[in-house]
């Protein structure tokens, strides 16, 4: 097993962190391919926390996962949640 650092997400990670979130919707949800355009304006948005906040998993050698909360409000709680998505 590989040693990790979980750390917040920044934009300098978006090449590096979109293949795994591609590998993430096609081959593991089999969804159809968003764009990468559309696929780096969402990775660049969580880095900025705009709408939620992303984290990468760095191996050291490069990032081996990734989570991602986004933000909302809810009703039962009478106020804003994080939501684990991926």
């Amino acid at each position: 097993m590989t040693d990790a650092t979980v750390r917040r997400s920044t934009e300098s990670d978006t090449d590096a962190l979109l293949p795994l979130v591609e590998a993430y919707v096609v081959d593991f949800y089999k969804s159809p391919h968003p764009g990468q355009d559309k696929l780096r304006d969402l990775i660049t948005k969580l880095a900025r926390g705009e709408g939620g906040v992303q984290f990468v998993a760095d191996g050291g050698g490069g990032l081996v996962g990734f989570a991602t909360l986004y933000f909302t409000l809810s009703t039962l709680e009478a106020g804003p949640v994080a939501i684990m998505n991926d």
